[in-house]
């Protein structure tokens, strides 16, 4: 895992559009994050399998940018 790709750190089921695209909706949200020479963003993946969409992109803070990494980096090991 590389922290400058977007990486999966949470995943819930569908609750609302976050993507304004009705074709993605009723699936689920996929909570990624990234690292960029301007800082952490965070956006969400809205997928129902067969269309995706996503959020708009948002600033975090360092502190919760490497919480989440921290956070999918173990999900990551215990996927393997």
């Amino acid at each position: 895992m590389r922290k400058s790709t977007w990486t999966t750190y949470h995943i819930e089921g569908y609750s609302h559009d976050v993507a304004s695209d009705q074709r993605s909706a009723g699936g689920i949200h996929s909570h990624q994050v990234r690292r960029t020479q301007a800082g952490w963003q965070k956006r969400v993946k809205q997928t129902n399998g067969r269309y995706e969409a996503y959020s708009a992109v948002y600033p975090i803070s360092d502190q919760d940018g490497e919480a989440a990494f921290a956070s999918a980096a173990q999900k990551e090991v215990a996927r393997a």
